[in-house]
């Protein structure tokens, strides 16, 4: 485990024994030697560690826990007073306390129970389940180990073979670090302020979102020293999670304005936004150019809509066969339009990416997680008044966004050609 990023946290109230001599008593050297072997197993694998011992009061814990970022192996004793005991009055509320917080500051990280009292982690692991998907999942980062057991370095080694995904997440957290102290060499200077000048550059050319398009800067010269990362491929024919899956590309394309964060920028190119009307949600996305937003060269926004795929704009029992006699069909089947007079079926409707250029699709990216389906022959200007009675949900993030304008541009800038011959007369 030479490539371990971050580093390792053990709370556990009789860890100072590591620095004493090895002790002829029962009690003491079954706790000593095992703790002896994780400050071992960290020194000589590389990995920084920090412990926190002194577990008399909690508010000191957790104010420790949360003073610390980028903790990835979290090693926890449960009997934190060292009364012989797991206390359902002291130890397990702090337990749950630690975890808690751990998992909100962290994010994500391997857990290590080790502890003399490990029968007791079943009774904690249902209290935390809604916590994280740490603790729901059948495959899950944590072990239980006991202190009397002998094993303990193995089980840290074998906690990355188990998790597949979180093996290939550690190992970019490595590249990541060593690309970053590589970056910045021959780019600082110490008499002059350089990257001062820069940025106000930004700010006089991007206003608000100059700190924004600073950190981008960055992440480009850093990502030009991950160009020879090479990730471990033993897992690639594994079963995938198909929600994870969803979550990654969301992701990668979209930024959730869950949190409200996106609410505190000013109204930027890729802003998804939502409104329900009488019959349907419609989804309005800004499309007036960034360098217009930043220095306020618009009168109003120029926004274009879509609708989301759902049971009511493309139902689940949708057959063309029933609209034959009518000219009304569900929102997707009008929007797609019809092939010689009739409604496109099923299978035609969902490829409607492949033959419909006026139509783009934005998978996943709805407020409830469907597919939108974005109209080119929609789009108008909007105020800022107007805007403000719509939620924003996200923004779409490179290159989509960038697809999306040049798909849009392209749409209103062709010619077109007239179909002058018939269908029976074939150029090839």
């Amino acid at each position: 485990m030479a490539n371990f990023p971050g580093i390792a946290m053990i709370i556990d109230d009789q860890f100072d024994l590591v620095y004493k001599k090895n002790s002829t008593k029962a009690n003491i050297a079954v706790q000593q030697k095992p703790l002896k072997a994780l400050k071992l197993f960290f020194e000589t694998n590389y990995i920084p560690f920090v412990s926190i011992t002194n577990t008399t009061f909690s508010s000191d814990v957790i104010k420790t826990v949360n003073n610390y970022d980028n903790v990835r192996l979290l090693v926890l004793d449960l009997d934190l007073n060292n009364d012989g005991e797991v206390d359902e009055n002291e130890d397990i509320p702090l337990i749950l306390n630690i975890l808690k917080n751990a998992i909100k500051r962290y994010g994500y990280f391997f857990l290590l129970i080790n502890s003399a009292h490990s029968d007791a982690w079943e009774e904690i692991k249902p209290k935390l389940e809604n916590e994280s998907a740490v603790f729901n999942k059948k495959h899950s980062s944590f072990k239980v180990f006991d202190k009397t057991q002998n094993n303990l370095t193995q089980i840290i080694q074998e906690l990355r073979d188990c998790n597949f995904s979180l093996d290939l997440v550690y190992d970019f957290e490595c590249f990541l670090n060593r690309a970053r102290d590589e970056a910045f060499e021959g780019l600082i200077d110490f008499e002059k302020r350089t990257w001062n000048k820069i940025y106000k550059t930004l700010v006089a050319e991007t206003s608000t979102q100059s700190s924004f398009v600073l950190s981008t800067i960055f992440l480009s010269i850093i990502k030009q020293h991950l160009l020879n990362s090479n990730y471990n491929n033993s897992h690639l024919d594994t079963p995938i999670d198909n929600d994870l899956a969803i979550k990654a590309y969301c992701c990668v394309n979209y930024i959730n304005n869950f949190n409200g964060n996106l609410d505190k920028h000013p109204i930027w190119t890729g802003n998804v936004y939502y409104k329900k009307n009488s019959s349907h949600v419609e989804y309005a996305i800004v499309v007036t150019p960034e360098c217009d937003l930043a220095q306020n060269k618009f009168i109003n926004y120029q926004v274009l809509f879509g609708y989301e795929i759902n049971e009511n704009t493309f139902p689940s029992n949708y057959n063309p066969s029933d609209y034959e006699l009518e000219n009304i069909a569900p929102i997707h089947a009008m929007r797609v339009g019809k092939s010689k007079n009739k409604w496109r079926n099923k299978e035609n409707l969902k490829e409607s990416r492949g033959f419909i250029e006026h139509l783009y699709t934005l998978p996943f990216s709805s407020k409830d997680g469907k597919t939108i389906i974005l109209d080119y022959r929609d789009l108008t200007f909007i105020s800022k008044e107007d805007l403000s009675s719509w939620k924003l949900i996200k923004r779409i993030n490179d290159p989509m966004i960038t697809d999306i304008l040049d798909k849009l541009s392209l749409i209103f800038n062709r010619k077109g050609l007239l179909p002058i011959l018939p269908d029976s007369i074939k150029p090839i």
